[in-house]
């Protein structure tokens, strides 16, 4: 029974003591980046306080960066990253195959689904004829709509103009009136993805101390890629100052 535990705690030894040299080896070899974080619910239960963090990589739309290849869960997924003006990194682009010559991060998908979008070319009641981009609400030829579109001009709800005397628009939008002539659909995937980079943890019971810190202060994660995109965590930048 004593050398079964004893075997047990071995292993368990091993295996954290593998997981930091391998850390330490990322951090030592690695190209180091930084990226902006968002913050979640500190605590892990078994390993003490942690901070979750979440990034611009890890949530991703197929259809802003022009990417058609299709993804679904536990697929791997490279994205390419771009060193803006503040030395922070951001993403250009991703897709299944590793990149050449570029920063690039690797993760892992969590969840892909559709999400339908598309073009309309609507004709106004004025005569004039105009576009606009859509998101999941289906619409019928020839029906006259009436369309609330936002100052910016982007089209934001809408419904059958014989239901105006029980529907308006939003008080910030505009009525545009009009049958649609055309539509053009297509695909727009969501991509959630993990990097092995979503855990900071820190000392116990300071977990709720650094989100509040955190909360609104544009943190940086100091991360670590190794030439494959494998990625290493190493430390937060808050107001300028490095956590130990």
């Amino acid at each position: 029974m004593r050398i079964k535990l004893s075997i047990a705690v071995l292993i368990q030894l091993l295996l954290l003591l593998s997981i930091v040299a391998y850390k330490q080896y990322g951090i030592a070899s690695g190209e180091r980046i930084l990226l902006v974080t968002r913050t979640f619910d500190p605590r892990d239960m078994l390993k003490g306080d942690y901070v979750r963090l979440s990034y611009d990589i890890s949530s991703l739309k197929t259809d802003k960066f022009g990417v058609k290849d299709t993804f679904k869960e536990r697929d791997t997924i490279y994205v390419t990253l771009s060193k803006n003006a503040d030395g922070t990194f951001s993403p250009v682009t991703f897709g299944k195959t590793e990149p050449k010559g570029a920063t690039f991060i690797r993760g892992k998908v969590i969840t892909a689904y559709g999400t339908p979008t598309g073009t309309l070319t609507v004709k106004e009641d004025s005569g004039l004829t105009r576009e606009f981009d859509y998101y999941w609400s289906p619409y019928q030829k020839e029906v006259r709509y009436v369309f609330c579109v936002n100052k910016e001009g982007r089209l934001k709800f809408h419904f059958p103009a014989s239901n105006e005397k029980w529907r308006t628009c939003d008080g910030d939008t505009s009525k545009v009136y009009g049958t649609v002539e055309k539509v053009i659909r297509h695909e727009d995937m969501q991509i959630n993805a993990e990097y092995g980079i979503e855990k900071f943890f820190v000392e116990e019971g300071k977990g709720r101390t650094i989100e509040h810190d955190i909360l609104g202060q544009g943190v940086k994660a100091v991360i670590y890629l190794s030439k494959d995109g494998r990625s290493v965590l190493k430390t937060l930048i808050i107001n300028g100052r490095e956590l130990s």
